[in-house]
């Protein structure tokens, strides 16, 4: 299971934890520990450090979209969802996109995995393991 990872730091946060390098560490490191099951990180790393996540037009998600669609990896690792965009629309269709592709999305909030997937029955999100009515 070849894994990309997505880090964002937006514009005004100062938090050091919220820095793209600290959440590619927390990041690669759920990877790592996922080992025993496949996850391999071969260095694919995209980031837009001091872009706002009011929009998805930033360089860095573009270019994991690209690469996502022409299959350069099975898994895409992100520490938290607003990571990926602030507007949950977005966030819903990114999902959905990943859905269709099998790129199932790990989002890791606050150090916790969640694994989340997009139910198309429903048109919402849920995490694995609940109903998807």
């Amino acid at each position: 299971m070849r894994c990309a990872i997505y880090t964002r730091q937006s514009r005004s946060s100062n938090s050091d934890f919220s820095s793209c390098q600290a959440q590619f560490e927390v990041c690669r490191e759920f990877i790592q520990s996922q080992e025993s099951m496949g996850w391999t990180f071969d260095g694919l790393h995209y980031e837009d450090e001091g872009e706002s996540g009011e929009s998805l037009d930033r360089p860095g998600l573009r270019r994991l979209l690209d690469d996502a669609e022409s299959g350069r990896f099975d898994r895409i690792v992100v520490h938290c969802l607003d990571r990926l965009s602030r507007r949950v629309v977005d966030c819903a269709s990114l999902l959905a996109q990943s859905w269709e592709k099998s790129n199932l999305l790990r989002v890791l909030p606050g150090g916790k995995v969640r694994k989340w997937h997009y139910c198309p029955k429903s048109s919402r999100m849920s995490r694995l393991g609940s109903e998807c009515y």
